[in-house]
């Protein structure tokens, strides 16, 4: 489908209509959430929880194990027969491209930066407001946990320097720092938020809700990654003393 003069043409329709569309927006977002925790197939075992009918059927082409390829074919074929204007069109545009970008294995950030493309500036302006909003009141609770740990990595955030702590995240991996603040506490998942700002924190909590629980292995490599680039902060202390 080609996103022409045509087609903008097709999909005008109110601010009222639009607003209503979050709701819709809000359910392609958690089946991406779905997909980049639990994998694809959980989609479509789980897809009687869908309220629209165009989404739900569309989950289901995922669940089945269809490609990329099969499954634009098929919602363009569906959108064409069924040849919608107004918020109808819109909200088919959403969710194929929704459903595309989970194939795609999009970051849910970027999921959502193509949906609200479809709403209007106004409507995503706000959203990102209220989203801030929500990820302060989320910063200030983790700000009043209790002081305690519950790993070696957790303890040394509680008793590190800002400056210890801002080398430590430049240096660590998201994905094995991800691995050892899974199961912390909120004290210590405070220290690395109020050292990252609020775009980069927004970003590793996102990649935090989406990462699957560690085994073992997983664990220890991480840990040891850990000890290798505290060392090396130890050791930058020393030489500076000396």
């Amino acid at each position: 489908m080609n996103y022409d003069f045509t087609f903008g043409s097709k999909i005008q329709c109110s601010e009222n209509e639009k607003k209503h569309s979050l709701i819709l927006l809000k359910e392609i977002l958690e089946q991406t959430k779905k997909a980049r925790t639990a994998g694809f197939l959980v989609l479509g075992q789980d897809s009687d929880s869908i309220t629209n009918a165009f989404l739900k059927d569309s989950v289901k082409l995922i669940g089945k194990g269809y490609d990329y390829q099969a499954v634009e074919k098929i919602l363009e074929i569906k959108m064409a027969v069924r040849n919608a204007e107004g918020i109808h069109l819109l909200e088919m545009a959403m969710v194929k491209e929704g459903i595309l970008s989970i194939l795609r294995g999009d970051p849910v950030s970027l999921t959502e930066e193509i949906l609200f493309s479809f709403l209007g500036t106004a409507i995503y302006e706000a959203h990102k407001k209220e989203q801030n909003d929500e990820f302060t009141r989320h910063i200030i609770q983790l700000s009043q946990g209790e002081r305690t740990a519950r790993s070696e990595c957790g303890f040394w955030l509680l008793n590190a320097s800002d400056n210890e702590i801002s080398f430590l995240l430049k240096a660590f991996d998201w994905e094995s720092l991800g691995v050892l603040m899974k199961v912390e506490t909120d004290a210590v998942l405070y220290r690395i938020y109020s050292n990252l700002s609020k775009e980069a924190g927004k970003l590793f909590r996102e990649r935090l809700q989406m990462q699957k629980a560690p085994d073992a292995k997983t664990i220890n490599s991480a840990e040891n990654k850990f000890r290798t680039i505290t060392a090396k902060i130890s050791g930058s202390k020393e030489t500076a003393a000396v």
